[in-house]
């Protein structure tokens, strides 16, 4: 297949009103479960990547097991509609059925590992 044809296979499935996206939403008990922060200091004042604008003293925050930040409804609308964080593409748990005490098990030791390597870098 040439670079062309590729293009053109593209463009054709890019203008096709019947392609659907599909997309799973995360569990809402594991939402529920996220940590919600207020927003304390100005230095430490995070940028929100789905509605992309800067927070202020006084937001609420949601954070994600990967450690990314959003406001409490940005990033529950996104999970919503999605089971990833909206910058890293971690996977979050996609069914109240599937979160068992593996995936709730994976996702805190991800945690740690995380903070370890942020605090003791080397």
């Amino acid at each position: 297949m040439t670079t062309i044809e590729y293009a053109e296979i593209l463009e054709s499935l890019a203008e096709d009103d019947d392609v659907e996206l599909k997309t799973t939403p995360t569990a809402k008990s594991f939402i529920d479960s996220l940590k919600v922060k207020k927003v304390e200091c100005e230095k430490d004042i995070p940028f929100c990547v789905v509605c992309q604008d800067m927070m202020n003293v006084g937001d609420f925050l949601m954070e994600l097991p990967c450690m990314h930040n959003y406001h409490v409804d940005c990033i529950q609308s996104w999970l919503a509609t999605r089971n990833t964080c909206p910058v890293c593409r971690f996977e979050l748990p996609t069914s109240d059925l599937v979160l068992g005490s593996i995936e709730i098990s994976y996702l805190i030791n991800f945690k740690k590992k995380l903070e370890t390597l942020i605090t003791n870098p080397f």
